[in-house]
């Protein structure tokens, strides 16, 4: 009965986080927008993003930061102007798709 107790309160507790990362999304995703220009803090805040997204089981919305990382790496490495203005362009329509995407509720059918 104590073993059914502990797992029903540490469900409880795993519930409470998740609805308090649910909340928190929109403003996670501020905070990315606001990191284009620092290519460092986008990767660091992608990768929150990404790691707690999917443990709380938003998989899209873990995808989507997933691809914001990789971009964001191609820019930290690239050289050539052009190419940087492109991955740029390429992260705010990211941004745009991930504000889409984060919406919705999360893809509960693992």
């Amino acid at each position: 009965m104590s073993e059914t107790f502990q797992f029903n309160e540490s469900s409880r507790k795993l519930a409470a986080i998740g609805a308090r990362f649910a909340k928190s999304v929109p403003e996670r995703i501020k905070q990315l927008a606001a990191a284009i220009d620092d290519v460092d803090e986008l990767l660091h805040q992608c990768h929150k993003l990404k790691g707690t997204a999917g443990a709380f089981g938003w998989h899209e919305l873990a995808d989507a930061a997933a691809r914001i990382e990789i971009s964001a790496l191609e820019l930290k490495s690239e050289q050539d102007q052009t190419k940087r203005e492109k991955i740029v362009q390429e992260l705010k329509n990211s941004m745009k798709n991930l504000q889409i995407t984060a919406s919705g509720p999360p893809d509960l059918n693992c």
